[in-house]
């Protein structure tokens, strides 16, 4: 929680905690960092404040007792102490306003560049999220890597390149094989940071500065696992914008890859001391090539013009079309005719297809239109970037480029609804336009008036990615009715259990919605569950003390084996490739007593498993990107059972293992062909079944 410990949230939580304190049975411990946000983000000096909150009984006194002891061992300096003392209570209103104005600039920057995403249209907009923490008082904005990792995992097809190509090249992977690793991800991180963002830093004239920590007067950027965080200081409004348009054209450059494996093409070299390392030449290059790309369509920017040759997919296939951009304009050439910009045309939602010298299109669009084209990628030759579809009319006469928004996710006006609250009232919810609009009443209220109950966390709707709103909406059971056309709507979706969602006004007057519920919950893990039908549920699972993103998965991977392990009629498929979400054809309250025994048997053997996945990782693929089967003994013939096709031995080996080590060998299953027990479909089948009868699809 970004706040201080005067602030009210405090006050409250030490009121409603009032009595458990006073008889004993809660000692609450409150710890504030002092390095930053306490002296207005100076950094002079290093602190940090514990505060204990019991009724010192004996069943305390150990604790409290050591905590003295701690104390004194290393006193705190006297000007250090008059140093916070100064502004904790000359200028507590002072820190307070600060935090607000970081809070305030985190929540611009965030919506100014979501609005510039929700228009566009991508490869894979889950890959590279725009997030921001779930505190309302946020310090920073993400961009989170989640959804990286299952696209640049190694295949089982290699790519062979010769004429002084990459050696190295790969597709995308159909199979996990968990063959990336921590390492991979943090490099990719800190060239996308020197090569993409910084240099976009460095043309706005931005103050951003590499430090790992928050609270800082000017913005900062620092790299956490799988996301890079930017926590924002008290800049201009109009370096706030610049911030916003760089995160949306590197969100954008990156999810508008429909093959993102050509970023991680490597050549091997070897140093002094003829160790072996990798050279990621092609992922440096096109983050060049998109770096000058912003910088040539920025109007009144004087450089080299950028020339891009391409061929038109079109009528006209045999002729060689050139792209060309400076100081903020495109145009091309054909068989030596020169193709204006009022002569390229792009097709936008609002206004139909216009042409690229239109003054609708902002600066921003222009940019994200040229991003799209490449002569980088086209070294890798199995790389598809969307928007390289150019087609040419009238013997080369007009260009017309491709749609670049995002046409298919709600598109359509879409109503959600009747739900009720437990006083009964009656509530629906509009989805147009990538906003979630609230209908009470008969009046329409927009996103900043709903609040997200996740288990115990509360995020602001209007927080929340696309992704995660399209989740939230659509996963349910619903019955549709066109009936609503003569309203303005394309359909309505009626919940088949009208207590699927609940939700409840709090005393704020915020609507509280609450679609996932815990279904179980030890340290470091929870599971949420939300309910479809009678048969069939989605389980949700967070390891969320494991920091490495790529352990992280496995281990969420091998909690849905076991449990399916417990019961051979368990069917399982997997949301996505992150291995977050499953469908389940598995009962609440079964499912809680199977997955309560899952995670206490992972936690307990959690150090195993990790010695056994870095084993695996260190053996599994060689320096020069060969991957190499030994060690690992295979005897699952289907347990991937969200595929109609058998799962690669690799992982089939790991999940092997990793299940030799949860359970005895009298305990576990054979896993047989899904045939066999779901009386002749497949298991695809009657998942894909269940999971189209059970949610509403119309997006």
């Amino acid at each position: 929680m970004t706040s201080t410990l005067n602030d009210l949230e405090v006050t409250n939580i030490l009121n409603t905690a009032k009595n458990l304190i006073d008889d004993g049975s809660l000692n609450l411990v409150l710890i504030q960092s002092l390095t930053k946000f306490s002296h207005l983000g100076l950094d002079k000096v290093s602190g940090g404040l514990i505060s204990v909150f019991n009724n010192n009984g004996e069943h305390w006194q150990y604790f409290n007792q050591t905590i003295c002891k701690i104390s004194a061992t290393e006193e705190v300096d006297i000007s250090t102490e008059n140093f916070f003392a100064y502004f904790a209570s000359l200028h507590h209103d002072l820190v307070k306003e600060y935090i607000a104005l970081v809070n305030r600039n985190v929540q611009f920057v965030y919506q100014e560049t979501q609005q510039q995403l929700n228009r566009l249209e991508t490869a894979n907009n889950g890959r590279f999220q725009i997030t921001t923490s779930s505190d309302p008082k946020a310090c920073y904005v993400a961009i989170n890597m989640h959804g990286l990792i299952p696209a640049v995992e190694v295949p089982t097809i290699k790519y062979t390149y010769t004429d002084g190509k990459p050696p190295c090249g790969y597709s995308i992977n159909e199979f996990p094989t968990f063959s990336v690793t921590e390492d991979d991800i943090s490099k990719f991180a800190n060239d996308l940071l020197e090569e993409l963002i910084y240099p976009l830093c460095r043309f706005h004239k931005l103050p951003i500065t590499g430090r790992f920590s928050i609270g800082f007067p000017l913005t900062s950027v620092n790299s956490v696992y799988d996301s890079l965080r930017f926590t924002i200081g008290l800049e201009s409004k109009h370096q706030l914008e610049s911030y916003s348009d760089i995160l949306a054209y590197t969100s954008f450059v990156l999810n508008r890859i429909s093959n993102f494996s050509f970023l991680f093409l490597f050549e091997l070299k070897k140093n002094d001391k003829k160790e072996k390392y990798k050279i990621y030449q092609l992922r440096t290059n096109y983050f060049k090539e998109k770096v000058s790309q912003y910088m040539t369509m920025t109007p009144d920017f004087q450089m080299r013009r950028e020339a891009i040759g391409t061929h038109a997919d079109g009528p006209y296939t045999e002729y060689p079309l050139t792209i060309y951009m400076c100081g903020g304009k495109l145009w091309g050439e054909q068989k030596g005719n020169i193709i204006c910009e009022a002569k390229i045309k792009v097709h936008t939602r609002q206004f139909g297809e216009i042409p690229l010298i239109d003054s609708r299109l902002t600066l921003q669009e222009k940019r994200l239109i040229a991003s799209c084209f490449t002569a980088v990628a086209q070294q890798a030759s199995i790389v598809h970037i969307q928007l390289g579809n150019v087609t040419t009319h009238s013997g080369a006469d007009e260009i017309a480029l491709p749609n670049f928004e995002q046409l298919n996710l709600w598109k359509f006006n879409l109503l959600y609804g009747p739900f009720y609250t437990k006083g009964g009232t009656e509530l629906f919810f509009a989805l147009h336009q990538f906003k979630v609009t609230l209908i009470f009443n008969a009046k329409k209220y927009d996103e900043e008036s709903i609040l997200v109950k996740h288990g115990d966390i509360i995020t602001p709707l209007i927080n929340m990615s696309i992704k995660d709103k399209d989740f939230l909406f659509r996963e349910n059971a619903y019955e549709e009715d066109d009936s609503c056309r003569d309203k303005g709507f394309d359909m309505q979706y009626k919940p088949r259990n009208k207590n699927s969602m609940q939700l409840n006004i709090d005393d704020e007057g915020f609507l509280v919605m609450e679609t996932d519920y815990i279904c179980c919950t030890v340290p470091g893990i929870t599971v949420y569950y939300r309910p479809l039908n009678e048969k069939y549920s989605i389980y949700e699972i967070d390891y969320w003390t494991e920091k490495d993103p790529i352990f992280s998965r496995l281990l969420r991977l091998i909690t849905v084996c076991y449990v399916q392990n417990q019961k051979s009629s368990i069917l399982f498929k997997p949301y996505d490739m992150e291995f977050t979400r499953f469908i389940m054809n598995l009962p609440q309250e079964e499912g809680k007593s199977l997955f309560q025994k899952a995670v206490v048997v992972i936690i307990a053997k959690k150090q195993n498993l990790k010695k056994l996945f870095a084993d695996f990782q260190k053996n599994i693929v060689s320096s020069d990107g060969e991957i190499k089967e030994k060690q690992y003994h295979f005897s699952s013939e289907a347990l991937w059972l969200g595929y109609n096709h058998k799962l690669e031995s690799i992982c089939n080996a790991l999940i092997d293992n990793a299940l030799g080590i949860l359970l005895p060998e009298s305990e576990r299953l054979t896993f047989k062909e899904s045939t066999e027990l779901t009386e002749g479909k497949t298991w695809t089948g009657i998942l894909d079944e269940a999971k189209t009868k059970s949610t509403g699809r119309g997006m």
